[in-house]
């Protein structure tokens, strides 16, 4: 297995890094970038946050997000770690 496709950090994590790049059109940034996983081609810094939910366990927390970013983009997982929704939301609405 390519050293690219796991880098440690969670198996949920990384699966919703996966997807922001794949949303975003552009590479991860390096791992333990503080602040923020990727930068949008605008160069925006993404901090991604994923949600993994069981019809036992419906997820609902996302923690506090790290500065510095500037948007960030949260992804839910079903069960079995396909997509089901994201939203992308600005820094400075979260700090209202």
């Amino acid at each position: 297995m390519p050293r690219e496709a796991i880098q440690g950090r969670g198996l949920v994590g990384e699966i919703g890094e996966r997807i922001a790049s794949a949303h975003y059109g552009v590479e991860l940034a390096p791992p333990s970038t503080p602040g923020y996983d990727l930068l949008d081609r605008d160069g925006r810094r993404v901090q991604v946050r994923t949600l993994r939910s069981t019809p036992e366990n419906h997820r609902t927390t996302l923690g506090t997000p790290n500065e510095p970013y500037d948007v960030l983009f949260a992804v839910r997982l079903d069960e079995a770690f396909m997509p089901v929704a994201a939203i992308e939301v600005p820094n400075n609405v979260l700090a209202e």
